[in-house]
């Protein structure tokens, strides 16, 4: 459990491991969400996450080796986000949706920006 003094905010997170499973539980006095997070091979990790407000989104890990990996994450008529990492360089994409579209779910523009680690 957590407790934010200055925002008087309350959090409960509860896990759960079991082979290639993990169940995530987290909870505040406004939302609960579950995540179930299952391990599909040494590749690809798929995350659907339910919460409370009715929202739910998709969360799929592709491993490329060891240093370089694909992390997609997807809310219908939200966004679509991308986060590659190759060795120090982090590239994020986020794709916003726009649900009024005559076929729902239409890009409405991008965000792109790029990040590199540099230790001194």
């Amino acid at each position: 459990p957590k407790y934010n003094i200055p925002n008087d905010e309350k959090t409960l997170i509860v896990s759960y491991n079991k082979n290639n499973l993990n169940l995530k539980l987290t909870a505040t006095d406004t939302s609960k969400s579950l995540t179930v997070s299952s391990q599909l091979d040494e590749e690809n990790r798929i995350s659907p996450t339910f919460s409370s407000d009715g929202d739910v989104s998709v969360e799929w890990e592709h491993t490329l080796r060891e240093d370089s990996s694909i992390v997609t994450t997807y809310k219908p008529d939200q966004y679509i986000d991308f986060q590659w990492k190759e060795d120090k360089w982090t590239t994020n994409v986020h794709l916003p949706l726009d649900e009024a579209g005559p076929n729902g779910g239409a890009l409405s523009g991008a965000d792109i920006s790029f990040k590199r680690e540099v230790n001194f």
